[in-house]
């Protein structure tokens, strides 16, 4: 009798972004229970298990007997606890000191909760860099899964991939632990018995040491679909697991990464799943809206690293800030590196202005508890400082009560309007683009959204319909929204200058698809003559451009666009066109803002000569 096969079998517990706190705490009855009880039940099946951090604290808040059953398993070495960043960010994406950290944070997490130190870290997403090894080493951890397909890209294995492989950065040395994406794809759409012909396959032709790892929050959270019958997946594969021990044998994952055959070394290029795309940062360049709420992380992350030089630096001074703040502006920052609002796959992502303002509130709080630390909260100042990394300086202005970006490169437009009271970004606004999926959709296919989905109360804490509505029912709905929305040919931002015919319509402006006269507004660079402090009540600066219209006369205008900040908070924004022709101009000069107020119109106003209008009524 040939030896059984050894099956490393990894599974990812964490919650879908965006549930409320009812839907966070079902998540236990409709998914997690069932696992547990049945790995609880059968001892001799051996599982690694991947509790992210926001996870661990709601199973300690609300099912202590989850805790506990996991504690049980854990002290019979049956299940092993795999680490993972605290709230999983693509470590690829964040500064490596907070991707290490957070690792050795949710390690900590893990330790006081159940009393052992997790040896191996999970990759959210499954984006692989080549800097990986190095974050992960510094925090301590020995291996993480890869899916196999990284490594068949760069001809790793003539005789297969499966077993043990090591990988390095600088000299910090990690194993790694091919993922069978075959057999994995399968769980939950095939019959067990299915996957089961697989493994036997697998085992015939001498591959006998498999690594499986997927989301069992996938079978039971899963919008769309029976939970039940997902649970019941689920259940099936670990009963059959252990009535066929003798034929499979399941092991811990670090009892993986230690034992199996060594393939040797391997060096992965920059690698992700199929439905995230490679690069990663693709959609960076492709979304104006997760590049800026990057670099705005990107931002956040090196006040937060300033102010602990800066407590660690004033240890014997007086003037140390504290360092509880400290604490909970690191705390902010690492929630607001979530990936949801930074990439659009498979989940609505950066489409869904929840997860957007949710990601922006826990930055925009992490930047104010940086500057109540250093007591520069009340600071008035204005500077020039590439924030979105293409070359062009932005202006920045910082107020107690206000950041406000402009950006030459974007029409002297504003990218930036954080109102720090509400901890919100007004210009969190989403450009309107064509997916690719769009060219498979059914023209006019479009359902009654507001018939499908849970319709949610707006809050801090809850999401939006969006979320909860299956992504192919998002998907389908786009091809009739495409007519009646229309798309954007340039970011939503504020205060853009457009020079417009007369025969441009309201439809026109809403749909995107009006005909702008005047080029250069926004396609130019704008230059920055001046910024200036007044006193310690006023900002300001001034930028101008010059612009063609075109029409039967072509003219030429020179626009000086100025802003002022006041420490109210006022802006004020002013416009003057300059005529260097002599002829009449035959245009209409309009400004444009795009912002996001909330959700319900009838909340908010227009207030025009001191008549006030509600949105509700505008259009």
């Amino acid at each position: 009798m040939s030896d059984p096969l050894q099956l490393a079998l990894i599974l990812h517990l964490n919650r879908p972004p965006g549930l409320d706190p009812r839907a966070r705490l079902a998540a236990w009855d409709d998914c997690f229970q069932a696992l547990i009880q049945s790995l609880l039940d059968r001892p001799e099946v051996r599982v690694g298990l991947v509790l992210a951090g926001e996870l661990v604290e709601d199973l300690k808040e609300a099912h202590p007997e989850g805790v506990d059953a996991i504690a049980t398993m854990v002290s019979r070495d049956q299940v092993e606890l795999v680490g993972t960043p605290l709230h999983e960010p693509v470590l690829a994406s964040v500064p490596e000191r907070d991707g290490t950290d957070q690792i050795l944070t949710h390690a900590t997490l893990i330790k006081k909760v159940f009393g052992i130190r997790p040896t191996g870290c999970w990759l959210p997403l499954g984006v692989w860099d080549p800097s990986l090894p190095r974050v992960i080493a510094k925090a301590s951890m020995l291996w993480c899964p890869v899916e196999d397909r990284f490594l068949v890209d760069v001809g790793a294995g003539r005789d297969g991939v499966y077993g043990a492989w090591r990988t390095e950065r600088e000299g910090y040395a990690i194993g790694l632990l091919p993922i069978d994406t075959a057999i994995r794809d399968l769980a939950g759409n095939v019959p067990v018995k299915d996957v089961f012909q697989l493994f036997r396959s697998r085992s015939e032709r001498g591959q006998r040491h498999l690594t499986l790892a997927f989301s069992a929050s996938t079978f039971g959270l899963r919008v769309g679909r029976d939970s039940k019958v997902d649970q019941t997946w689920l259940t099936d594969l670990i009963n059959a697991l252990s009535v066929a021990s003798e034929e499979i044998r399941t092991i811990r994952p670090s009892d993986a990464a230690a034992g199996y055959p060594q393939m040797g070394q391997v060096y992965l290029p920059s690698s992700a799943p199929s439905h995230v795309g490679v690069p990663w940062e693709r959609n960076l360049s492709r979304y104006d809206e997760a590049n800026r709420v990057h670099k705005k992380m990107l931002k956040v992350s090196r006040a937060v690293h300033r102010l602990d030089r800066e407590v660690k630096e004033g240890a014997h001074s007086a003037l140390r800030p504290d360092p509880a703040l400290l604490a909970q502006a690191r705390r902010y920052l690492y929630r607001g590196q979530r990936p949801d609002a930074y990439w659009h796959g498979d989940e609505a992502g950066i489409y869904d202005p929840f997860l957007r303002a949710r990601t922006w509130r826990d930055l925009l709080r992490a930047e104010r508890v940086v500057t109540k630390a250093l007591k520069r909260e009340r600071r008035m100042a204005v500077e020039t400082v590439d924030l979105d990394c293409d070359g062009i300086k932005e202006v920045v202005f910082q107020t107690p009560h206000l950041a406000v970006v402009v950006d030459p490169a974007r029409g002297a437009a504003v990218t930036e309007l954080s109102w720090y009271s509400a901890f919100r970004n007004l210009v969190n606004t989403m450009t309107r683009k064509p997916e690719p999926y769009h060219a498979s959709l059914a023209d006019g296919d479009l359902p009654d959204l507001a018939h499908q989905a849970d319709t949610t109360e707006w809050d801090d804490d809850a999401p939006t319909a969006l979320t909860r509505i299956p992504i192919e029912i998002i998907e389908r709905a786009e091809a009739g929204l495409e007519r009646a929305i229309g798309r954007d040919t340039r970011p939503r931002v504020s205060f853009i200058e457009r020079m417009i015919g007369p025969e441009v319509t309201l439809e026109d402006i809403q749909r995107g698809t009006l005909h702008d006269v005047g080029k250069g507004a926004q396609d130019a660079v704008w230059e920055l003559v001046t910024t200036e402090r007044r006193g310690d009540d006023m900002l300001r600066a001034m930028f101008s451009t010059d612009v063609t219209l075109h029409g039967e006369d072509e003219a030429r205008v020179r626009l000086h666009k100025r802003y002022t900040v006041r420490r109210d908070p006022i802006i004020e924004v002013r416009v003057e066109v300059a005529n260097r022709t002599h002829q009449a101009l035959r245009t209409r000069l309009t400004m444009e803002l795009n912002l996001t107020l909330g959700p319900d119109p009838s909340q908010q106003h227009l207030v025009i000569d001191g008549r006030r209008i509600a949105f509700s009524e505008v259009g």
